[in-house]
């Protein structure tokens, strides 16, 4: 996005040159431009309590809101760089907590066997992900006003809301809930996760394992 011209035109210096205007971003912008790295990494230490006392898909849910509200910010800035990077930090927040709680949702929702390909199939859509946004940047580039790199980033709008819509379709991790003293609503995550009756032989032992490891852990602390 930082690449575009039509970015660069709202937000950098321009020039008159014989050829023409020329619009570039200072080195200086260029450098604050990669600040909301460092707020993907306060996003992940924020999730760790986010996910912790409200639960791992509120963990999700506010990672989704955070970038949410960046991007919305980001939009509304067409001229003003220094709101402009403000929310995208405020979006970093965002990525930060997708790339903790996300991992660990899912590995605590999963049989022990299935982890190692759900960490893959992680992987994958980070990859796939990768492409797709720049597939996005390529078309939108072909714009001649700021839509040019205001179109990469309100598809982030969109995507987050319909990932708020398909986690509401999966229970909270069963794990979780065993850290809460919730059993009962534990058995019935695993129940679901398994299509089985939250008190079969398969869920009683996926419960006892998992008690086993909370108590192995607090034994380690």
């Amino acid at each position: 996005v930082m690449q575009m011209e039509s970015f660069n035109r709202a937000f950098g210096h321009c020039v008159e040159t014989p050829t023409g205007k020329i619009c570039h971003l200072g080195a200086t912008q260029q450098s604050i431009g990669s600040i909301s790295f460092l707020f993907s990494g306060i996003g992940s230490a924020i999730s760790g309590i986010t996910a912790n006392y409200l639960g791992r898909k509120w963990g999700l849910y506010a990672g989704c809101m955070f970038v949410i509200i960046g991007a919305s910010g980001q939009l509304g800035t067409s001229s003003n760089y220094l709101n402009y990077n403000v929310c995208k930090c405020i979006a970093g927040l965002g990525v930060g907590h997708f790339s903790v709680v996300g991992i660990t949702y899912g590995v605590e929702c999963v049989s022990p066997q299935k982890r190692g390909v759900l960490i893959s199939f992680f992987s994958v859509g980070l990859a796939a992900g990768n492409f797709v946004c720049s597939a996005v940047c390529l078309g939108s580039s072909k714009f001649e006003t700021n839509w040019a790199w205001k179109t990469p980033i309100a598809c982030q709008i969109p995507i987050s809301v319909g990932y708020i819509l398909v986690v509401t379709l999966f229970p909270e991790s069963p794990r979780w809930l065993l850290m809460k003293n919730r059993e009962e609503e534990a058995r019935r995550s695993f129940g679901k996760f398994y299509d089985t009756d939250p008190f079969s032989t398969i869920v009683t032992s996926q419960v006892e394992d998992a008690k086993a490891g909370l108590e192995f852990e607090k034994i380690g602390k």
